[in-house]
């Protein structure tokens, strides 16, 4: 026996079990499932739309309200925190503060792109990096 048999026979055996559980279990009514469905949307435990499913137990704090304001205000007087929106703007300049400094042209750098994509070095659209 080559490798390909035993992994058809393992996946035609997974396959088999996987029937043999579902068939343990009793067909069920129209009536019995719209029950249950309905059952757990008034549980919370399913999500309609778009939403993510809330938490099924909440996550207590181990400050209070006053803690965490004292410490907000803290960080606040040291210019500690930043906007987000500022943050982000930081971020794209110095992208352009670091792209700035380029010796190349812009047809220097759209050639060596172009290579790239006739020697398949670039990576296809959808990949991680």
């Amino acid at each position: 026996m080559n490798a390909t048999t035993i992994t058809r026979l393992i996946a035609a055996a997974a396959v088999f079990a996987a029937a043999a559980a579902q068939a343990d279990d009793a067909p069920r009514s129209r009536a019995d499932v719209k029950a249950e469905t309905l059952a757990a949307m008034q549980a919370g435990t399913i999500v309609s739309g778009e939403g993510t499913p809330t938490p099924l137990f909440a996550v207590a704090s181990t400050k209070t309200r006053a803690e965490r304001k004292a410490e907000t205000l803290v960080a606040r007087s040291k210019d500690e925190l930043v906007h987000s929106g500022l943050s982000t703007y930081r971020a794209s300049i110095s992208q352009q503060t670091a792209t700035a400094r380029s010796t190349k042209t812009r047809a220097e750098r759209k050639g060596e792109t172009m290579d790239a994509i006739r020697n398949k070095q670039v990576m296809q659209p959808g990949e991680a990096a």
